[in-house]
């Protein structure tokens, strides 16, 4: 459960403040570009977007599946955003988190992603995840390395004044 300090209003599960949190960086994204602003996102996003980001299965439970179905219908498509490794990949096997205490890949997902505008996408060369247990050091998660190029030549997309 999630508390606002501030003890306003009832306490949110997990999963509510991470919808609420999607909402908000949502805003925050169409903000930034109406500014002329282009968007890369890069992070932990704790949603399994579908069946071939996840290891023995997709969470199906209610919760799960509202926060997936809110993210691919509203955050991605409102954000302009691709998510770069399944555009690039198809439905190729790849996974940014590991559950501490079991052997690699007995249970994982994709819950890591790079969200690139859809006006970068051409620029991006590569996006992997460096899933070996040394690359982790002592983190559950995989780095992720995205590598866009051309960045300098983009041409202006700022609103006219």
């Amino acid at each position: 459960m999630w508390k606002d300090p501030a003890g306003n209003g009832l306490p949110k599960t997990r999963n509510e403040r991470k919808r609420e949190f999607n909402r908000l960086l949502l805003k925050e994204c169409q903000d930034m570009q109406s500014r002329g602003l282009r968007i890369v996102l890069i992070g932990d996003f704790n949603i399994s977007l579908a069946k071939p980001d996840c290891f023995p299965r997709l969470r199906t439970e209610y919760q799960h599946a509202l926060a997936r179905k809110e993210f691919n219908e509203k955050f991605m498509p409102g954000a302009n955003v691709v998510d770069i490794f399944r555009h690039l990949h198809g439905d190729k096997r790849s996974f940014s988190w590991f559950a501490k205490g079991k052997p690699q890949g007995q249970d994982c997902a994709r819950v890591d992603y790079a969200l690139v505008e859809r006006t970068l996408v051409d620029r991006v060369t590569e996006i992997e995840y460096l899933e070996d247990p040394k690359e982790r050091a002592h983190s559950d998660h995989a780095p992720v390395l995205l590598t866009l190029l051309n960045m300098l030549d983009l041409v202006d997309v700022s609103p006219s004044v």
